[in-house]
């Protein structure tokens, strides 16, 4: 009984809304972290973005790199079901231990879309080769393969890329 609580709860903390969205990797003495960040909930609307940190974990120096973010809103009460949102930004040279924040993405959905779920995939890229890439969920490439393109559908997703900060730690 106690085994069987015990998933039940795990279960429900792992699929609550109220737990934010977020996906972590390291390659290559970089790491990538992105988390769900709630901008607005004024009544029946929410924004959210994807604050994205990297930091660099190696014993030299990063040169300036790339970063390709793709965000994917699924809503349980819309057609098409789920949108997808492709973008871009530069990463600045990072010296060791340097960390860089930048927030990407922005999306805004009201309550009549049901149930929302939202899921990204970033990929940092140096000197044109994949350094890293985190994801939000493991199937994400099977997911983007369904979704409509964001772009066609105005208001639910934008492209941003906002730098937030870049500090050593």
């Amino acid at each position: 009984m106690k085994k069987s609580l015990l998933v039940a709860l795990s279960l429900l903390l792992a699929c609550s809304p109220l737990f934010a969205v977020e996906g972590t990797a390291t390659a290559n003495g970089v790491t990538v972290e992105g988390k769900e960040k709630t901008i607005s909930n004024a009544g029946s609307e929410k924004t959210i973005t994807v604050n994205v940190t990297v930091k660099n974990g190696s014993f030299k120096e990063l040169p300036e790199g790339d970063m390709e973010y793709s965000l994917i809103i699924e809503r349980s009460n819309h057609t098409p079901r789920r949108l997808i949102l492709n973008g871009s930004g530069k990463v600045p040279a990072l010296k060791v231990a340097q960390v860089f924040q930048v927030q990407t993405g922005v999306v805004t959905y009201s309550h009549s879309y049901g149930s929302v779920k939202f899921y990204f995939k970033i990929t940092v890229k140096h000197n044109g080769k994949e350094t890293v890439v985190a994801v939000s969920n493991p199937s994400f490439n099977s997911l983007s393969a369904t979704a409509a393109r964001a772009e066609e559908y105005h208001g639910v997703l934008a492209p941003a890329y906002n730098i937030v900060a870049s500090s050593t730690h």
